[in-house]
């Protein structure tokens, strides 16, 4: 499935950017991190709004982050996200 392939990507360039930035020692995150973060937030929130698509993505690619994916999914749906 390609929204579980693209999950996966995005998470794994988020860990990349956050890991450059620490690494860089600079105060703010960089532009790479707001943006990775944000692309990452937009796919959890079309999944909490489409409770169908999330079983059918998340079995697809998640192995232990799956719990993680589903507690965000799960707190965008009961905050009204």
């Amino acid at each position: 499935m390609a929204l579980a392939r693209k999950l996966v990507d995005t998470k794994t360039e988020l860990a990349r950017a956050v890991d450059s930035w620490r690494a860089a020692g600079e105060p703010r995150p960089s532009r790479e991190v707001t943006l990775d973060a944000l692309y990452d937030q937009r796919i959890e929130l079309l999944l909490a709004g489409r409770s169908g698509l999330a079983r059918a993505t998340l079995p697809a690619r998640f192995g232990r982050d799956r719990p993680r994916v589903r507690t965000n999914l799960t707190q965008s749906v009961s905050s009204g996200g």
